[in-house]
């Protein structure tokens, strides 16, 4: 299971208006992450995807089609 404090990173990076879209709408985070390329790190029960672009971490939810959020460093307890 993917930690509770990435999912509130994603919650607060998408909140501020982080948020961006990745892959096609009708694909699952993990297609998603798949299509951009990026290197799965954990994929949850629920679907939810964290991974790398080689750089940043990033979560990827299914909110109304796959929708991601950089996770920084700072956005960690």
């Amino acid at each position: 299971m993917i930690s509770s404090e990435y999912i509130r990173a994603w919650r607060i990076g998408n909140d501020a208006g982080e948020g961006f879209a990745v892959g096609e709408p009708n694909m699952t985070p993990e297609e998603a992450a798949e299509a951009e390329g990026y290197t799965h790190l954990e994929v949850d029960c629920t679907g939810q995807v964290l991974c790398s672009d080689g750089d940043d971490l990033i979560m990827i939810r299914d909110h109304n089609g796959p929708w991601a959020v950089r996770i920084l460093s700072d956005d960690l307890d």
